[in-house]
């Protein structure tokens, strides 16, 4: 993985991280300042306004969200069609941290989220999350260790291999959102089972198991709760909310897909349809 000053990154990201209005009202004081500079603290917020909406306080951990932001930024095309500069950096290009908060929104909505206050490695994730420089497999590899995969006997030495099979596979990222959680805790047990995780990503995994277990969540209330992001990170083509589409997988992945997926369980607004032009479509695929 390439290395750069910590300190010229952190200065350059403190001037070019973008404002979201849309969690102006919310409570960040348990949130880091790497949530924002990442482009995920509206993320956070969501969720958290959408749980004090049905009273209770709940703060999504920062680790899991990272997890997920570094997944999009390995196996998605955040700004496709678009090479070199800052095509596909997420502070610096709206379509590309557009993009990363809707495959991040759209996972979580499919496969749930911990809570559970871990250490990040925020040097090394935020770079890779943020910057706009090609992930090689190498690159993917080691932040997957960082963020708690371990090589083992299921994926033979490779921690890449857990961390697409966990939030890529194309196995179940086809199915109906009700199919999807129940294979993401499927291949969850599995990891958890051959020891391809490490102890914090464990206990946000069966964290996330027993909150699916007790508290089942019906699509409208999923949907309900993929608004809310939305709406918190000031995304206006929220469809995705409702038909499950997000940005293409990168060419090469077999993560692609090219139909399937749910029913809309309830129709999107004409209101809520993309508006003005202020973004350019991004190439879509089911998850």
């Amino acid at each position: 993985m390439r290395r750069f000053s910590t300190a010229a990154a952190a200065a350059i990201l403190l001037f070019t991280a973008p404002s979201f209005a849309g969690f102006d009202n919310c409570d960040t004081r348990g949130q880091s300042d790497q949530l924002r500079l990442t482009g995920l603290a509206c993320v956070a917020c969501g969720v958290q306004t959408y749980y004090a909406k049905h009273g209770k306080e709940v703060n999504p951990s920062e680790k899991w969200l990272a997890t997920l932001a570094a997944g999009a930024r390995s196996f998605r095309e955040l700004n496709a069609g678009e090479k070199g500069g800052d095509a596909e950096s997420t502070t610096r290009e709206e379509i590309a941290r557009k993009n990363m908060q809707r495959v991040v929104i759209a996972q979580i909505q499919a496969y749930n989220f911990c809570t559970k206050k871990v250490r990040v490695e925020w040097p090394i994730v935020r770079k890779f999350i943020t910057n706009d420089y090609d992930r090689s497999k190498e690159d993917v590899n080691e932040v997957a260790k960082v963020l708690g995969f371990k090589p083992g006997w299921l994926t033979k030495g490779n921690a890449r291999d857990a961390f697409k099979n966990l939030v890529e596979d194309s196995e179940y990222t086809r199915r109906p959102m009700n199919e999807k959680r129940r294979a993401f805790n499927e291949n969850a047990n599995e990891l958890i089972s051959r020891k391809d995780v490490d102890d914090d990503l464990r206990d946000c995994l069966n964290e996330m198991k027993n909150r699916a277990a007790t508290e089942t969540q019906t699509d409208n209330q999923s949907y309900d709760l993929c608004m809310t992001m939305t709406a918190s990170c000031d995304i206006e083509d929220s469809g995705f909310c409702s038909n499950g589409l997000v940005v293409t997988a990168k060419p090469g992945d077999s993560g692609a897909s090219t139909g399937g997926g749910q029913q809309n369980p309830r129709p999107v607004p004409a209101a809520q349809q993309p508006a003005g032009g202020k973004l350019r479509p991004p190439p879509v695929q089911y998850i």
